[in-house]
């Protein structure tokens, strides 16, 4: 007489142990590409929008307008209060870092001095709360600007305010888990004589 013989209890509850072990490996793995490709993705558009604000910062920097009105740049307490020229006149731009945000406001253009003179005095008034300010970017803890008048050594912007320098450097120093410090270059055009 012949018997069949099947699996018993035990080599099926043990087969389906180590399945169970393998899917939860398996798990874990796309679970950890998926986290890492997540981290990978915001790293990325950070940096994207990293660019696009520096690109901001030098578009303005280049577009300095040299008028006797009001001073064409000024540098200090982390606040950078420029006047740039656009196609219908001119405005002030006010960049400043408050509560970890870098915000950039932006007057109307202008071709009055009276307005011109009245959008200063307003960039100087600004506390971070107005809705015209653009948040450019968050964590940014603080920064400071060097300037160069063409000599080797750089100075602080905020101590060399007689004439326009010749280049720009940004320091940006960032917080949490964007700790690290930017370092941004840029020369000015010159002046008309």
């Amino acid at each position: 007489m012949r018997t069949q013989r099947g699996f018993t209890l035990v080599e099926v509850l043990v087969a389906m142990f180590i399945m169970a072990v393998m899917a939860v490996m398996a798990w874990q793995g796309v679970d950890a590409i998926a986290r890492s490709r997540t981290v990978a993705k915001a790293s990325v558009d950070r940096t994207l929008r990293v660019g696009t604000v520096m690109a901001q910062w030098q578009a303005d920097l280049r577009a300095l307008y040299p008028g006797t009105a009001v001073p064409p740049m000024l540098l200090a307490n982390q606040i950078a209060r420029l006047v740039r020229t656009t196609d219908d006149g001119v405005q002030v731009v006010a960049w400043s870092v408050r509560n970890g945000r870098l915000l950039r406001w932006a007057s109307p253009s202008t071709r009055l001095v009276g307005e011109l003179q009245e959008y200063w005095l307003r960039s100087q008034q600004l506390l971070g709360t107005e809705s015209t300010q653009l948040p450019m970017l968050d964590g940014v803890s603080s920064w400071q600007t060097y300037c160069s008048d063409g000599s080797p050594s750089l100075n602080n912007c905020e101590s060399t305010q007689e004439a326009l320098p010749v280049a720009v450097r940004l320091v940006m120093q960032f917080e949490g888990e964007n700790v690290g410090t930017l370092t941004r270059d840029t020369a000015l055009p010159a002046a008309p004589r």
